[in-house]
């Protein structure tokens, strides 16, 4: 027996829901917020409508954290970017940094047949002649 058959008329109200949110992101000015939510909305409607007998919490919590951040309110915890109290924060612009340095000897090893650790002494020179000092090493 398929099992489609007998979810037949909830799985085609699923589908059109989701493409009707995958639509309305290709219209949209908010990175696509609004159709998430729709999306997670016609997923958790379609799991209580079959009962899936599936726990959902977490998606209905995480439902209610996005709708909370869509109308203008503070992000729920969930949605808030996690912290180590051990740990410094990553800057950006080191980060940043630290790719093009990786692409660069990527380039320099594929290209120039550079060994790694040839590629990362030329990386390390253009910093050091640029003078960007990365505290806690040498550059």
């Amino acid at each position: 027996m398929d099992a489609r058959a007998d979810i037949g008329d909830e799985w085609k109200q699923l589908l059109t829901a989701l493409s009707i949110a995958a639509q309305l992101n290709l219209v949209s000015n908010d990175d696509g917020r609004h159709a998430a939510i729709l999306q997670l909305s016609a997923v958790l409607n379609f799991l209580e409508q079959i009962d899936a007998g599936c726990p959902t919490s977490p998606l209905r919590i995480l439902l209610a954290a996005l709708r909370d951040l869509e109308s203008g309110a503070k992000p729920a915890k969930m949605l808030a970017p996690r912290t180590s109290k051990n740990r410094p924060r990553d800057d950006v612009v080191l980060r940043k940094a630290k790719v093009v340095a990786a692409v660069i000897m990527d380039q320099l090893q594929e290209h120039a047949r550079l060994s790694r650790i040839d590629a990362a002494e030329e990386v390390a020179k253009v910093f050091r002649d640029l003078d960007y000092r990365i505290s806690g090493g040498a550059a």
